[in-house]
């Protein structure tokens, strides 16, 4: 069973779907109408074949990216996992799995057309080459964690002369070196690998969204890091 707080989550989800939905953009645009109308009356002729086709969609996950998502013991878990079995719910598809162990790992399957979606991405310039991307129906704020000791953080030019650390094959990792060709960006497998290497003042911060890095920092860091400012961008997944 999973835990308490994936279902308050996974309820912060489901009102932004409803709330799409009763505008009549989301529902359009990816068939979840949660009761309001049929699934398959919004698809064409050709989806319907497809579809009926290819009843097992592969999906390709973050490993470690909760409490949105991850893979353990080679099972999908957190929130992104829970909109699929909704989905799977409304429609008989089956989603299966595509085991991997980063999410480098996982774009690059991607490009290798051995996934067929991703439940939560951004959409970036390079991914956009070998990607469709859905309406974003989940936006979260980027923040900037640091030790206990470091200052508030007002804008991320002030601290462009520091180290900085982001997750290897992260949309922002990305943009960021694109935006900041100067930033001293430092990337890592994981966002817990992130913050044990801040831990221990290897780097100055570390870039993530809020709800990864609070439940990183709830999880294993209460007393070492905090975030200390926000990145005026927002994650689009």
């Amino acid at each position: 069973m999973r835990k308490s707080w994936n279902l308050v989550l996974l309820l912060s989800v489901l009102l932004t779907i409803f709330v799409s939905a009763q505008e009549g953009s989301l529902t359009d645009s990816v068939g979840i109408n949660l009761g309001m109308r049929d699934f398959y009356q919004v698809l064409t002729e050709e989806e319907k074949v497809y579809l009926a086709q290819n009843k097992v969609v592969r999906v390709c996950a973050d490993p470690s990216w909760m409490p949105y998502e991850r893979i353990s013991n080679g099972i999908h878990e957190g929130i992104s996992a829970d909109y699929l079995d909704l989905v799977s719910g409304i429609t008989g598809f089956e989603f299966q799995l595509v085991p991997t162990e980063t999410w480098s790992e996982s774009l690059e399957k991607g490009k290798a057309r051995e996934c067929d979606i991703f439940p939560l991405v951004m959409e970036t310039p390079e991914r956009s080459l070998y990607m469709n991307f859905t309406t974003p129906f989940v936006v979260i704020p980027l923040v900037i964690a640091t030790t206990m000791d470091k200052p508030f953080i007002a804008d991320l030019p002030d601290i462009l002369d520091q180290r900085i650390g982001l997750v290897k094959g992260y949309a922002f990792t990305e943009l960021l070196r694109t935006e900041y060709p100067e930033m001293a960006i430092v990337e890592f497998d994981t966002i817990y690998d992130g913050l044990a290497a801040l831990e221990k003042n290897e780097i100055y911060g570390f870039i993530d969204n809020l709800t990864t890095i609070s439940y990183e920092i709830g999880d294993s860091f209460t007393s070492s890091i905090k975030i200390s400012g926000r990145v005026n961008r927002n994650w689009d997944l």
